[in-house]
């Protein structure tokens, strides 16, 4: 077994236990039901004029998917990250990981890379069902007929704001949370010194 198939091993395996974990799915009903308010207009993160007979944008728009993608990413997303990340350390608690490192020639370098990519694999999976329904909503089911929120579809719209904002922040967040668990684990070690102050 190669280091490719050992780190491949664990991210397939940390993906399919995020499949398999509650939170993701809670997340994936949540940004269901946004994808879909939003494009009735039920539910509303916008901007523009407010006085009356101010144009509003299109929620369709570059601009207000930006804006929205923004949102639920740093909002909504960013929690559920915090929730997943900080169940790694008690997960490898639990399987006993330390004894796995013992046992075979899998390193800590592509167990972590491996954890890594599986979750992000995972929010890539939820955001692009996201991204899927969103336009499913406001163009299949709306139509550009009936309603002064839809604009005409521009694929664009909606991959620029993910490329632009969303990768980044998903990137971004994975290591900093994932980080967190096992330092605050260091640092709360009955045997390591702590100041008194």
């Amino acid at each position: 077994m190669n280091s490719f198939t050992r780190w491949w091993e664990v991210t397939r395996r940390e993906f399919l236990a995020g499949l398999r974990r509650p939170s993701n799915w809670v997340l994936v009903l949540i940004v269901g039901l946004m994808a879909w308010f939003l494009s009735e207009g039920s539910d509303t993160i916008s901007t523009g004029g407010s006085g009356v007979g101010a144009e509003q944008p299109h929620i369709t728009s570059v601009f207000n998917q930006s804006m929205i993608q923004c949102v639920i990413i740093m909002v909504i997303a960013a929690w559920f990250l915090a929730i997943s990340c900080g169940m790694v350390v008690i997960r490898d608690l639990e399987l006993q990981v330390v004894e796995v490192f013992h046992s075979t020639r899998l390193t800590s370098r592509e167990y972590v890379w491996g954890k890594f990519w599986g979750a992000v694999g995972i929010f890539a999976a939820i955001w692009m069902f996201y991204l899927g329904l969103s336009m499913f909503a406001a163009h299949v089911v709306r139509g550009t007929g009936g309603s002064d929120l839809v604009g005409g579809f521009a694929l664009g719209n909606y991959l620029y704001p993910t490329l632009l904002f969303g990768v980044p922040q998903i990137l971004r967040g994975f290591p900093s949370c994932s980080a967190r668990g096992p330092a605050d684990r260091f640092w709360s070690s009955p045997f390591r010194w702590r100041p008194s102050w």
